[in-house]
């Protein structure tokens, strides 16, 4: 079991995903911060103002693809 809040940074324009991803964490238990973004973009601007533990994406993100979007975060 973990220890510490989870802060998981979510990157999906699919509200039914989110929804979904969002129903189960919450059947977990664990402490969490879950923030979802719709863009690369409002991703971006949010990763400046926070960190997070993990960071989830759709394999096809809005406005660039997965790697370049992987290539950023490195």
């Amino acid at each position: 079991m973990l220890s510490q809040d989870i802060a998981i940074l979510v990157i999906d324009d699919s509200v039914e995903d989110g929804r979904i991803l969002e129903e189960n964490l919450a059947q977990s238990g664990h402490s969490r911060r879950l923030h979802f973004c719709r863009s690369t973009q409002e991703a971006f601007e949010i990763m400046a103002q926070s960190s997070y533990t993990m960071i989830l994406t759709d394999h096809r993100p809005p406005e660039i693809d997965a790697f370049q979007l992987l290539k950023y975060l490195t």
